[in-house]
């Protein structure tokens, strides 16, 4: 498959930075978790157990303070790549700190065929991702909630949407995505 290629090199995130390229394939959250302390765990590893078995997601990375995995679309096989990043307060060990992003990782889906190089190419083509990488974001903070990790919504801020129809600095929400149906197993 070319998803680790595609994932690795992730051509259409190559001029997010830039102010003439909008980010219309790319979420940013910050969420503000209460992890309970009898979990006895990080939030990284509660994403990697309770996404273990979602068709369409494939974990690539697990540590004490990072998660990353790569979402695809169920024909095509598109390649959304997924990062949390965790930092427990200093204050309060039961607080703990995410910035969650979801990007388009190319242009061309995993089963067209050099999607990779051919995505390289055409790295300077904006597209939108439609809400999809704002949805994987929901999906991830439902499995939290769904595992006992309650999320701070006064605290936690979309930094940026996507094409999703959500406001940058509003709140973080925890509504139906079009994922939830990931979580049938």
């Amino acid at each position: 498959t070319q998803a680790p290629c595609i994932d690795a090199t992730r051509p259409a995130t190559w001029l997010q930075g830039l102010p003439c390229h909008p980010k219309h394939n790319f979420a940013r959250e910050r969420w503000t978790l209460r992890v309970p302390a009898a979990m006895q765990t990080t939030v990284p590893k509660v994403l990697a157990e309770n996404l273990a078995d979602v068709a369409n997601l494939q974990t690539t990375s697990v540590s004490e303070s990072k998660f990353t995995c790569r979402f695809f679309t169920p024909t095509l096989q598109w390649v959304d790549t997924v990062e949390v990043r965790c930092t427990i307060s200093k204050d309060d060990p039961e607080l703990v700190i995410c910035d969650s992003r979801s990007m388009s990782a190319a242009l061309l889906p995993a089963s067209f065929p050099c999607a990779c190089p051919a995505s390289m190419l055409l790295f300077t083509c904006c597209f939108l991702d439609m809400g999809k990488n704002l949805d994987h974001l929901n999906f991830l903070k439902l499995t939290l909630a769904k595992a006992g990790i309650s999320i701070d919504r006064k605290k936690s801020l979309v930094l940026s949407p996507g094409f999703s129809g959500v406001e940058a600095g509003s709140k973080v929400s925890l509504r139906f995505c079009a994922d939830a149906d990931m979580m049938e197993r």
